[in-house]
């Protein structure tokens, strides 16, 4: 069974998530199955690290990989209509090194793309962790020593108009994804978050 991923710890401002429609209860934001818990880290924002179900705690190519009680809550009443997190963005300087760390724990690497029209040329590489899609980009050859890094997330949406309606200026304009069928609206940086989010519509091959 391949590891399932549980939470992402964010160093970021609860409140500001709350006015971009999340539910925030506690300190965490429950979206489908994965929960994203607000901490303190001195001199960092963004993303802190990770938990998968039945991986212990480890260094994942330079990313906290934190111990979880594996216990899933109810998804949250999110004004933005968000049920579940649709893909989570890796950022890394060698793609064949990131890869290696997350065979290592389980993951199976389900495909990887050439991105068109990018010097240097860049590559994605996709994962299935339970209900969400770990992304990993990087460039094709290694452009660095340094590690890899959680970046950026984006959530399904039942109602991707009416989150426009709720957030107004907070998001931008729905426009047509890169996936077929789909559409997606980034939320801007006024809204305030430390990491890129993005709202995407269900995807019509696995999402009701």
């Amino acid at each position: 069974m391949r590891p399932i991923l549980h939470e992402l710890y964010l160093a970021d401002d609860p409140e500001a998530w709350s006015e971009a429609g999340f539910d925030v209860v506690d300190d965490r934001v429950q979206i489908g199955t994965t929960t994203l818990r607000f901490v303190t880290a001195e001199g960092r924002r963004g993303f802190v690290g990770w938990s998968f179900v039945d991986v212990a705690a480890r260094d994942l190519d330079g990313m906290a990989c934190f111990a979880t009680d594996g216990v899933f809550g109810p998804n949250g009443n999110h004004e933005n209509t968000s049920k579940l997190v649709d893909h989570v963005v890796v950022m890394t300087p060698d793609m064949g090194r990131t890869n290696e760390a997350l065979a290592e724990i389980g993951l199976d690497l389900r495909r990887v793309r050439d991105v068109p029209d990018t010097a240097p040329a860049r590559q994605q590489a996709f994962y299935r962790s339970g209900e969400v899609v770990i992304e990993v980009v990087g460039t094709a050859q290694p452009s660095g020593d340094g590690p890899s890094a959680l970046w950026g997330l984006v959530t399904v949406v039942s109602d991707i108009d009416a989150a426009a309606s709720r957030l107004g200026e907070l998001l931008g304009e729905p426009k047509e994804a890169v996936q077929p069928s789909r559409r997606i609206a980034t939320l801007r940086k006024s809204a305030g978050l430390g990491i890129p989010v993005a709202l995407i519509t269900p995807d019509p091959r696995y999402h009701r």
